[in-house]
């Protein structure tokens, strides 16, 4: 089978830079407080239970619109939905960790000191929208 003129696309320059992926550089605090308040501001679309097509399609637009006000008060640095997601996850995640260790700390039995739990700012953000 033989592929028509109009398919063939001419040659072009690979670089390495079109051949690897660029990373973006790594988040910073104030990188994670305008993330984690921005989600704060529309907690209530964002974390919403519901995944029938309307709610998805607010929650899509919403991700979008949290998307371009991150990009703004950041600066120079983009970030695409995904990465703004799976960071916000991630923080989430490591926050209910802090918080499980510290509460199976608090209810261990056999005495000896109690451990406390340093909880950033951010980290308590996000404790009370779970509601922890």
């Amino acid at each position: 089978m033989y592929r028509s003129v109009e398919t063939i696309r001419p040659m072009e320059v690979i670089t390495i830079e079109t051949v690897c992926k660029s990373r973006t550089p790594n988040f910073t605090a104030t990188d994670d407080a305008i993330l984690v308040g921005l989600v704060s501001k529309y907690q209530k679309v964002l974390e919403n239970k519901h995944t029938d097509t309307i709610t998805n399609k607010s929650k899509a637009t919403m991700w979008d619109k949290l998307t371009s006000e991150c990009i703004a008060r950041s600066g120079s640095v983009y970030r695409n939905i995904k990465i703004l997601k799976n960071k916000f996850k991630n923080i989430k995640r490591r926050t209910k960790e802090k918080l499980s260790k510290e509460k199976a700390a608090r209810y261990r039995r056999g005495g000896g000191p109690h451990t406390i739990v340093n909880i950033t700012p951010i980290e308590e953000e996000i404790k009370t929208m779970i509601g922890a």
